[in-house]
């Protein structure tokens, strides 16, 4: 009886640890920045700002002109990409 109730409270644990494992809340935003030639651009400074929380988060772009943000939570966002010698752009969206 004593391993029948280990058994069941550690199925109950896994059952519970599986479901929260399987629930994501948040994504990774991917993204490459080009110019009007589509020619990519390196060393752009890219914020994300959550409208709801004013949570802002920055990347900036690799040799090829992309980044990550890791842990975004779904929601709607601005997006701010700067880089010296361009002009700032926004755009504002969900994610």
């Amino acid at each position: 009886m004593r391993n029948v109730k280990y058994l069941l409270l550690s199925t109950l644990l896994l059952g519970m640890f599986s479901n929260w494992a399987l629930r994501q809340d948040t994504a990774t935003l991917l993204g490459t920045v080009s110019d009007s030639s589509d020619s990519v651009v390196p060393n752009v400074t890219v914020t994300i700002t959550n409208h709801a929380t004013g949570v802002a988060k920055t990347a900036s772009t690799n040799n090829v002109g992309q980044y990550m943000v890791p842990g975004v939570q779904v929601g709607t966002y601005e997006l701010k990409a700067t880089a010296q010698g361009f002009k700032a752009h926004e755009t504002k969206g969900s994610c």
